[in-house]
This record gives C-alpha cells, sequence and structure tokens, in this order.
C-alpha cells in the first residue's frame, strides 16, 4: 500500500534576477516534493498569489504530478478576519 500524505503550509520562490531564474521551495511545499519523489502518493495545500512566481509554483507542481489544492490571497483574508466569538477572559495576575 503506497502511503499518502499532504504537505500544508509555505511556499515561497527564490529569486535570482542576475540570472533570470526562479526556484519553487517553502517546506511544505518541498515536503511535498520529497515524499513523492521517495514513492508517497503526495498533495500540497496552500494559499497561493496570482502573479508570475505564483504560477511557476503551480506549473511545477503540475510538472511533478503533485495534487495542488489551491486558496486564493482573497478567500484567504476572509477566512482569518473573523473574530473570536468569546472573550478571553483575564487571568487575576494579567496585566492591561
Amino acid at each position: 500500500m503506497k502511503l499518502k500524505v499532504i504537505g500544508i503550509g509555505d511556499n515561497v520562490v527564490d529569486k535570482y534576477l542576475h540570472l533570470g531564474l526562479m526556484y519553487p521551495g517553502g517546506n511544505a511545499l518541498n515536503f511535498s516534493v520529497y515524499a513523492q519523489k521517495t514513492g508517497a502518493q503526495s498533495a500540497y495545500l496552500g494559499v497561493f498569489g496570482d502573479d508570475v512566481a505564483a504560477r511557476h509554483l503551480q506549473e511545477t507542481l503540475r510538472h511533478l504530478k503533485i495534487d495542488a489544492i489551491k486558496e486564493n490571497k482573497k478567500s484567504a483574508k476572509r477566512q482569518h478576519k473573523a473574530k473570536p466569538n468569546r472573550k478571553e477572559k483575564q487571568r487575576p495576575n494579567q496585566k492591561n
């Protein structure tokens, strides 16, 4: 049975402007890539921008046949703007 894994989190691009190169990376993305290279069925879940670097990341994942579950920046911001439903109680020894 093939191990199934998913990397959840960051993705980045290292840009070398003087060489005209971009290298995909980020801990969660790298995990997905290396897990797939060792024989696991791999996927990646993360937030992608809408620029050239983001498209490069997504094309690289497609080329490597790694499923990418994409979240765009706008919907991610909406989710993180939610405020807690209840107020945290202040501890007796805690100052404002």
